[in-house]
């Protein structure tokens, strides 16, 4: 799925058994938590927002993929569910690879990081990225 297609990425995904996040997904997770910001010049998260989503690092399953076929793109939820509905203010963090292939996005519902995106610039597939392999920013 291109960058341009994004907005349209939960419309492609597959739902699947949950399963925990694998080592490689939950370091790009991490670093998107710690790291990347919002675009289009909308105000970030706050220090304690990101120690919340940190701190709910170890309850994340992937309940779903993108089928696109060309992202490793993951549906992100809670287990155990939280107690509270769901809805309230959607914040997009963002980065970049740096090599220019993709753009990685990390959906935040409610609260709650929901979906981590893997957006290529083109149609060849990408692999999820390494952490280090992020720009933020730049």
């Amino acid at each position: 799925m291109s960058a341009s297609q994004s907005a349209d990425s939960r419309a492609q995904s597959r739902e699947s058994a949950p399963r925990q996040l694998t080592g490689p997904e939950r370091a790009l997770l991490e670093a998107m938590i710690l790291r990347a910001v919002p675009g289009g010049g909308e105000e970030g998260p706050t220090g304690a927002d990101r120690d919340r989503w940190l701190g709910m690092l170890d309850a994340f399953v992937v309940s779903g993929e993108c089928g696109c076929g060309l992202c490793p793109s993951i549906e992100l939820e809670l287990e155990p569910a939280p107690d509270h509905p769901s809805g309230g203010e959607r914040i997009v963090l963002s980065a970049d690879l740096a090599d220019g292939s993709a753009l990685v996005l990390l959906f935040i519902d409610g609260g709650v990081p929901s979906y981590l995106e893997v957006a290529p610039f083109g149609d060849d597939p990408v692999g999820l990225p390494a952490s280090e392999q992020l720009t933020i920013g730049e």
